[in-house]
């Protein structure tokens, strides 16, 4: 069992997908964020580590990360220690920090019970999310309003709803870096509002790969809330992403949070993973 290190993402991309074919929506966040360095490999900032551990051409475990953002790990069902002890050792001796990992439930509290055992590090749970997929959106009856996809006249607006967002998922995230995002967003043409005579409601589309694309930002100010609006926006854009072509779309929610799971359950996603994202003290 040997450890590869992938400098074109390209490459990275093409093996996890072809490995992990049969269960490829789970590892859909990794494939997306890779697909994403292929076509700007700037596009993070920093230097993207991308890694697999593998024996006679089979994937166990691959890893993702984009400084400072926690390490992004997937692996086969009972992944044997062996292919963790590998990866960790390589980052302990490459000194590559790691501030967390986030994953699928087993596979990323597997590394952080390792990751921690071997460096003493104590690990903090940030969150319990649930990756949902759609593949056919159910009949619903929409909210007032309309969506209309956000330009540039809108970057305030949506920059500081982001940074709302941001603050109730709880990632801690550089205004700086919100910034880009919204600007990059807005300018592929990937930013919506749901308008009812003003923005009430917005949505980004996000990381798409050859076969899905992901559905993040979801947000709707306090006051705007208890309408249906986000319902409406959500599942708007889910529509025209499945009638443009992907095989499917997907959204992860905060399994602390029962409303917005149920929201999205009535479009049509279904649950296809748990995913759990420690940070490293």
């Amino acid at each position: 069992m040997n450890l590869k290190i992938f400098d074109d993402a390209k490459t990275f991309y093409d093996r996890i997908k072809q490995n992990f074919s049969d269960k490829q929506m789970e590892n859909d966040l990794m494939l997306g964020l890779a697909y994403l360095l292929i076509d700007d490999p700037n596009h993070y900032g920093s230097q993207p580590f991308l890694a697999s551990i593998e024996e006679d051409g089979k994937i166990f475990l691959c890893a993702f990360m984009t400084p400072p953002w926690n390490i992004l790990i997937h692996g086969i069902e009972e992944c044997p220690d062996l292919s963790y002890k590998i990866l960790i050792d390589y980052l302990l001796e490459e000194r590559i920090p790691i501030p967390g990992v986030n994953g699928r439930a087993d596979i990323s509290k597997r590394f952080m019970d390792i990751w921690c055992n071997r460096t003493q590090d104590k690990s903090e749970l940030h969150m319990e999310s649930r990756l949902f997929i759609l593949t056919d959106v159910n009949k619903i009856t929409n909210s007032s309003g309309h969506l209309v996809r956000a330009d540039m006249s809108y970057f305030k607006l949506l920059n500081e709803w982001a940074k709302q967002f941001h603050v109730e998922v709880r990632l801690d995230v550089e205004d700086d870096y919100i910034r880009k995002h919204v600007k990059y967003i807005i300018q592929s043409g990937n930013a919506f509002f749901w308008i009812d005579k003003e923005p009430v409601c917005m949505t980004f589309r996000e990381r798409p790969h050859e076969n899905g694309i992901s559905i993040g930002y979801v947000f709707t100010p306090l006051k705007f809330r208890n309408k249906g609006y986000a319902l409406s926006c959500t599942a708007t854009v889910s529509q025209r992403i499945l009638s443009s072509g992907f095989a499917y779309c997907s959204l992860f929610t905060d399994l602390t949070n029962p409303t917005s799971n149920s929201i999205y359950q009535k479009i049509g996603y279904r649950s296809a993973c748990d995913y759990i994202y420690y940070d490293f003290k």
